[in-house]
């Protein structure tokens, strides 16, 4: 009763703050508890006015548009959601007037979301609810004349289908089978058990009101309702009565069960669209759904949806599209103004729902939201220089050194004098420092910033510096992801963690201006920062061993498998960590062998080490990333989009550059060098190569995404200015570079063979920018160790 007064006439001078506070602790009382236990009738629909007079105060009308809304607000948005969730569906109508569409848009949202949550085993998902289904299956019908008949229809391979199959003993087809004709019928099963569920659960409860009776308080007392239709108002749900789904909506229920039972279809869908409409020009807002035929090419990399096309049709893929459309178009405006993306992930709430789809969810629905986030965090001031000497680095380098204490490699210099600066939240293609490479006469208006980052990331995946190291996979040279690199679990000293947040200011800068960083990171360490969860797959991309002793231990629970089979692993409680340190799981795990008994066990502690060995690095980096963009937005992203976000496409697109290209006159494109050049790149160069030429005219290793990604700063190929004059002939130059422009000066190479010579040498050879030939221009640069790295250091 206190809180219930607090919150709603406020607590003084510390108001705010103690309301919001008490907001979020009766949200969870009432998770627990149940509101019928906390709150009366009249606290119910107190709380709720409340809400909405919150939301004419931010609004002055009954629409979104326009909507800035409060913490305060979206608490008390969350806290009466989480009210109506525990209403039975005959009384949300009541419970929600029709003037509040805003509000009922939302409750719909949310059970949309619990129907599409991809973690959630099949058995426990819910059905899509019909106040959604309904005017979407209208649409279906009249678009799509198969419709009627979706999810009754027979497969193409009829071999398949056989209605006589079974399992083990006449049980029911297992849940792991591929054949799509079990899919279809376990499809309709789960269809056919929910109606026969529903319809037992109505014939137990008949629809009566019940007889008004005294709501007990929080306090313990009776409080009578004055309100009259009170008991419809707050009837509590029954087990499932939130899946209620008509009979009418069969066929679409049974075409929305195939997806649930692919685990991964969806999401593979959600990326084929993206990829799709990048390889035709096609914003995802003038994409026509029916219109949507993607070819043999495209569903390579999607094979769950090429099995669906291949055994039932392509109207499947676009009706399901159509309804994740649907759902996107639901969620949109409601992500920014009715969802608060900044409340923990482990609560009950609609953001960790939003969180839990993210996958489902389009590219272009989250880059709106992505540049308004950061349009309105973005800092303007003073851009600070660096002078980094690089030569000092090169000698560390070639002696075969490491900076532990980050004060000689370029990345070492750089962090000691931007570690206490604000520069980062920058616009794009805006630079947040400026660089002075000492001994080397090169003015920044682009290419030394770009070379500095370059060198940085250069540095942290080398023996220069102790912060990553090789994976296990590279290390061994075995399995996928050889050329990745991961934290080193032993480098956790305060200045090493404070370097690995300067890793993560990097990468949000990266974010933030389209300076994409050269990292080769797996999904093991991206996952941690968008607060997804690795899995053994991600352990398999870094350490096939380890994946092969858990797959191993995991076989011995199938038929047919012995205790007597178990002694010859000779393991114990121990596991080797990528930085090769032996750890133990349990006290004396040395001593400790594995056993048939213990075997679970085992397996479960090596899993935990090995995917959170390098949680406190993890957590660093994301310290630094969520300094420089907001965190609230970027958990939203998947962990792909994140990398990609940071680090870029990982392979060089010969297409995208060339479309990315524009020439100097009198360079056209159809000259005849030209045509040669980028034949070269196509079919000469290696990806490696590439990677080395867009460096050599860049100072980057990676390009853009897509089109609209580049901007404005185009690759130009200009002519070569020295060859044209020159009684030697183009033959004998090499082509010229200038990386703060993004050109390349090409000579007019006579055959294809000297223009592959000529360009490879430049690119493997010529790394510096102007440099100077005297080394004695350079200097040291002396920097002020803090006493408490010092002291730390030797003690340790």
């Amino acid at each position: 009763n206190a809180m219930f007064e607090i919150i709603r006439s406020g607590g003084g001078k510390k108001g705010c703050s103690m309301r919001l506070a008490f907001v979020y602790l009766l949200t969870n009382l009432v998770r627990t508890f149940g509101h019928q236990n906390l709150l009366t009738i009249a606290q119910v629909q107190s709380l709720k006015v409340f809400m909405l007079d919150l939301f004419l105060a931010h609004t002055g009308t009954n629409s979104l548009k326009g909507l800035v809304p409060s913490p305060l607000f979206q608490g008390m948005v969350e806290l009466v959601l989480c009210i109506a969730r525990q209403l039975a569906p005959d009384a949300v109508p009541g419970f929600v007037v029709p003037k509040e569409k805003w509000f009922h848009k939302l409750l719909v949202a949310d059970q949309v979301l619990d129907a599409l949550q991809p973690n959630v085993p099949p058995s426990s998902r819910s059905f899509l609810p019909s106040s959604f289904v309904d005017p979407l299956w209208q649409t279906i019908k009249s678009q799509w004349p198969k419709a009627k008949q979706m999810g009754l229809e027979d497969v193409k391979d009829s071999k398949q289908d056989n209605d006589t199959k079974s399992g083990p003993q006449g049980s029911a087809i297992p849940e792991t089978s591929s054949n799509l004709g079990d899919l279809l019928r376990r499809a309709r099963q789960r269809v056919e058990a929910q109606l026969r569920k529903q319809h037992e659960e109505e014939k137990a409860t008949p629809v009566t009101s019940k007889p008004t009776t005294p709501t007990k308080t929080f306090s313990g007392k009776s409080n009578p309702s004055p309100l009259p239709t009170a008991p419809t108002t707050i009837t509590t749900s029954t087990p499932g009565a939130r899946n209620l789904i008509k009979l009418r909506h069969k066929n679409f229920h049974v075409n929305d069960s195939v997806f649930v039972l692919l685990p991964g279809a969806d999401q593979q869908l959600v990326r084929l669209l993206r990829t799709y409409c990048e390889k035709r020009s096609l914003p995802l807002s003038a994409l026509n759904v029916r219109d949507f035929d993607p070819t043999e090419e495209e569903l390579l990399h999607c094979k769950k949806l090429e099995q669906v096309i291949t055994h039932l049709n392509k109207t499947y893929l676009q009706v399901r599209l159509f309804v994740l459309q649907r759902m996107n178009n639901l969620l949109a405006p409601l992500l920014e103004t009715l969802v608060d993306l900044t409340q923990p992930s482990s609560w009950d709430t609609i953001a960790n729902k939003v969180r839990g789809a993210r996958e489902l969810i389009f590219w272009s629905h989250k880059e709106q939201l992505w540049k308004r986030a950061l349009a309105a965090t973005m800092m303007t001031g003073t851009v600070p220089s660096v002078n980094l000497d690089r030569m000092r680095a090169m000698r560390l380098r070639e002696t075969g050194g490491c900076d532990t204490r980050g004060t000689i490699s370029v990345f070492g210099q750089a962090f000691r004098q931007l570690r206490s600066q604000n520069c980062f939240r920058v616009g794009s293609n805006v630079r947040a420092f400026k660089v002075l490479f000492i001994g080397e006469h090169a003015i920044d208006a682009g290419g030394p910033y770009r070379a500095a980052i370059t060198d940085m990331c250069d540095e942290l995946q080398s023996s220069v510096l102790p912060l990553f190291i090789p994976c296990p996979n590279s290390r061994e040279a075995i399995g996928e992801n050889r050329d990745k690199w991961v934290p080193n679990p032993s480098a956790r000293r305060p200045i090493q963690l404070k370097m690995y947040e300067f890793v993560g200011k990097l990468m949000g800068l990266a974010m933030r201006s389209g300076n994409l960083l050269e990292l080769d990171l797996p999904s093991v360490i991206w996952k941690p920062l968008v607060l997804t969860k690795p899995t053994m797959e991600d352990l398999k991309g870094i350490d096939l061993i380890c994946f092969k002793i858990l797959e191993r231990l995991s076989a011995f629970d199938k038929p047919g498998e012995h205790a007597s089979n178990f002694e010859e692993t000779q393991l114990e409680f121990t596991c080797v960590r990528s930085d090769q340190k032996l750890v133990r799981l349990v006290k004396d795990g040395h001593r400790k062998k594995v056993t048939w008994e213990n075997r679970k066990l085992y397996m479960k502690l090596l899993l935990k080490e090995r995917l959170n060995e390098f949680r406190t690095q993890c957590a660093a980096i994301r310290r630094g990333l969520a300094s420089v963009v907001p965190a609230s937005v970027f958990t939203l992203f998947t962990h792909s989009e994140l990398e990609i976000a940071v680090c870029g496409s990982p392979v060089i697109s010969v297409d995208l550059l060339q479309a990315n290209t524009t020439y100097t006159y009198p360079t056209k494109a159809d000259d005849r060098h030209i045509k040669l050049f980028w034949k070269m790149m196509r079919e000469k160069f290696s990806q490696e190569d590439r990677v080395k030429f867009l460096r050599f005219v860049w100072g980057r290793s990676r390009h853009p995404r897509d089109n609209e990604s580049w901007g404005s700063e185009k690759f130009h190929i200009a002519p070569h200015a020295a060859s044209q004059n020159s009684p030697l002939g183009p033959d004998e130059y090499h082509p010229s570079a200038h990386t703060c422009f993004f050109t390349l000066e090409l000579p007019e190479y006579s055959t294809p063979e000297v223009m592959y010579s000529k360009v490879l040498y430049a690119i493997t050879h010529c790394t510096a920018v102007d440099g100077d030939a005297t080394f004695n221009a350079a200097r040291q640069i002396v920097f002020e160790e803090s006493s408490s790295d010092e002291e730390w250091i030797e003690s340790g």
